[in-house]
């Protein structure tokens, strides 16, 4: 692997990281607060789904501005 390569996995890696770790908290800040206000939290499934579906909407924002 060349070293631009290794360069764009690891700032792909780092991305992924943090944007996951970002969904995480604001998933659980959104479910506690949900529960004291005595309403059910959101399902898992919903909110993994929308992370998944905003990907080739990134993707598509990383190629335009490329």
């Amino acid at each position: 692997m060349e070293t631009e390569d290794r360069q764009a996995v690891l700032i792909g890696a780092l991305l992924g990281a943090a944007s996951g770790s970002l969904l995480a908290l604001l998933y659980r800040r959104a479910a506690r607060e949900r529960q004291l206000q005595g309403r059910r939290p959101l399902p898992r499934g919903k909110v993994m789904r929308l992370g998944v579906s905003l990907v080739p909407v990134f993707r598509q924002l990383l190629d335009l501005f490329s």
